[in-house]
């Protein structure tokens, strides 16, 4: 499976779930990655994250880990499923080095720092999709635009 941000065709078929408590960066990003051709679903809190989580696996999770409702048991809870833990995780942080805790199992694919620019995000999503693909067949629909 490749994601290169260039390549619509392979971008349509993987979906990426922004979750982001801040509206501002999660709409600028999510409609930056439709743009690119991937599928692109928000979330602003954890319980959202697991909720379009249940109704189809995506492909990377591009999360901010400071958004409410996101501590350790969250991280835990995606780290100990044994589908979830397959998907891998860009982390979007003010200081990507004050991430969340080291949790057994959560596939962290990198790291950018906010603020991120566009073509900067694009590329770090394309080479955690590369790099980073899950082990596992995941279900290819995409869910409903919320």
């Amino acid at each position: 499976m490749t994601g290169t941000a260039g390549t619509a065709g392979a971008a349509a078929r993987q979906w990426i779930l922004v979750a982001d408590d801040d509206q501002a960066s999660r709409e600028r990003w999510a409609q930056a990655l439709r743009a690119a051709g991937y599928a692109a679903v928000e979330a602003r809190t954890g319980h959202e994250v697991l909720e379009l989580m249940r109704l189809v696996v995506p492909h990377l999770v591009l999360l901010d880990p400071r958004m409410p409702e996101l501590g350790e048991g969250f991280l835990r809870r995606l780290g100990g499923s044994p589908v979830l833990r397959e998907i891998p995780v860009l982390l979007a942080a003010g200081r990507p080095e004050a991430g969340p805790p080291d949790v057994v199992g959560l596939r962290v694919a990198g790291h950018v720092a906010k603020p991120v620019a566009v073509d900067r995000l694009l590329a770090s999503v394309a080479d955690a999709l590369a790099r980073h693909a899950p082990r596992l067949p995941l279900p290819s629909g995409v869910p409903p635009r919320y």
